[in-house]
């Protein structure tokens, strides 16, 4: 059997926009729903790609009170890197910060005035079942944890990355 050719760029980009979307998307019914149900603090309106909320822009979950969801989507093609704690602290390709780098800068900044900020990594990515990161459920905490065997994370411990609506996801071509 004749194998398909890897995706080029532009695919890879497509895609991540579709998967973005789809996040959107997500986030559109979580407003229709909280709304419905009465919730004490529903989602009011959504953003894509909103400005002046640092990296974490990619879909937003706007509240009448804090704290507002701010999620960054990244699309992996392939599985060939999961979520870890390398994948989060590696300096992007080009240089720039890592991405823990960046939702730490975003975080800063939306709390400066000692408000709150739900942040979220979106990704289709695995967690890495032998990384010392703690899958936790729809967000990105802080948390010291265990690596599985009994063992301590480390000093300070990791932050753990989560997917929506279940297992980690990541980066490749949104973002």
């Amino acid at each position: 059997m004749t194998h398909l050719p890897a995706a080029g760029p532009t695919s890879v980009r497509t895609t991540g926009d579709y998967y973005q979307w789809l996040v959107a998307w997500e986030a559109c019914l979580t407003l229709l729903r909280e709304t419905a149900a009465r919730s004490h603090n529903p989602v009011r309106a959504v953003g894509v790609e909103l400005e002046g909320v640092g990296n974490l822009d990619d879909v937003v979950l706007l509240r009448d009170a804090p704290p507002n969801t701010y999620k960054q989507v990244k699309y992996a093609v392939d599985s060939a890197t999961p979520v870890n704690e390398d994948y989060l602290t590696k300096p992007s390709a080009n240089g720039g910060p890592s991405i823990l780098t960046k939702i730490a800068r975003t975080w800063k900044m939306l709390t400066a005035d000692s408000g709150s900020a739900d942040l979220r990594l979106v990704t289709n990515r695995a967690a890495d079942p032998e990384d010392v990161l703690d899958v936790i459920s729809f967000g990105l905490a802080p948390v010291v944890c265990g690596r599985g065997d009994g063992r301590a994370a480390g000093a300070g411990g990791v932050v753990g990355a989560v997917p929506a609506g279940g297992a980690a996801r990541s980066e490749e071509a949104a973002g």
